[in-house]
């Protein structure tokens, strides 16, 4: 079966949806999702633990409880064998942010004493860990990217990139919010129908029409989230295919009624929606599997968060 290396690694070490407002940070119950397997998640912190600092608020929309179209019938058709079955599932109802998660909100969370002290931290991150994003690789600086999107203000509603697993499950959880599934991730990015892409079927780059951040249809890294509106999904989510790579929160295992010989890697995380360094349509797609081990850094990729239906903090 062909796999697909479409990330460099990374030494560890540091628009339209404006994440740099204060919200009280509630904390809400974990979502009853239907994953095809069970998500490292965690869930965020009890009620009650103190959230220090200035937290962002992360604009959402809500993803309704469901039947939708998950994966695809493999490279018969078009798409990886590690996508089969294509099947329909269930999804209990979710929010979703709208955006990925930008520098101006990553940088509140490397500002509050939570992060240094580890409060909000999953229980397997390794001791002494710094948050603080990791830089890109020489291949992704011959291909573009910045030695260090913090330094300039005018990045701060790009996507924070050069995070770890780690990193992103403590984010999620310091604001009160999880990783998402795979499940629910490709619902999002596909609605209940099974959409190629968010958008439909329509080709990423068509004219003067671009719907996706990649190097094929765009030169330069990253976008400012939002900002490519041609690209959103059924229910108005921004940059689900293109822009960054984005961490869930499944184990990279075979789905229920998948052929036995489907690879399995349980220890690996899955990666969904392609990102700026991607050089086809084929990478962008939404059934589209990749999988990185926890620790793991690129200048692709990225994250977004998840949390209960009644969690609509900054929606717009």
């Amino acid at each position: 079966m062909k796999r697909f290396l479409v990330l460099p690694l990374l030494a560890l070490p540091l628009a339209g949806c404006p994440q740099t407002q204060t919200s009280s940070g509630k904390t809400s119950a974990t979502p009853d999702a239907s994953a095809s397997a069970a998500p490292d998640t965690g869930g965020p912190q009890p009620p009650g633990k103190p959230r220090r600092g200035e937290l962002p608020t992360l604009a959402n929309a809500l993803i309704p409880a469901g039947e939708f179209v998950m994966g695809s019938e493999g490279s018969t058709k078009g798409g990886l064998d590690i996508e089969r079955p294509r099947a329909k599932r269930q999804v209990a109802a979710f929010t979703i942010d709208l955006c990925e998660v930008t520098n101006a909100a990553y940088a509140k969370f490397l500002a509050s004493p939570d992060c240094d002290e580890h409060t909000f931290c999953h229980p397997e991150e390794p001791s002494g860990k710094n948050h603080r994003p990791g830089p890109p690789s020489a291949q992704e600086r011959a291909w573009g990217s910045v030695p260090d999107p913090f330094a300039d203000p005018a990045r701060a509603q790009h996507p924070v990139v050069g995070v770890d697993w780690f990193d992103a499950y403590a984010f999620a959880s310091w604001v009160g919010r999880r990783l998402p599934s795979e499940d629910e991730w490709e619902r999002a990015a596909r609605g209940p129908g099974g959409r190629t892409w968010p958008w439909g079927e329509t080709p990423v780059k068509e004219g003067d029409t671009i719907r996706a951040a990649a190097r094929f249809a765009r030169p330069g890294m990253t976008a400012p989230v939002g900002s490519l509106p041609a690209g959103d999904s059924l229910e108005g989510v921004h940059d689900l295919a293109g822009n960054v790579w984005e961490w869930t929160a499944s184990p990279f295992v075979p789905y229920e009624g998948a052929p036995q010989d489907t690879p399995s890697n349980p220890d690996h995380l899955v990666i969904r929606g392609g990102g700026w360094t991607s050089a086809s349509a084929f990478l962008l797609r939404s059934a589209m599997r990749h999988d990185q081990p926890r620790r793991y850094r690129s200048a692709a990729l990225g994250f977004r968060t998840v949390g209960a239906p009644d969690d609509r903090r900054g929606a717009q």
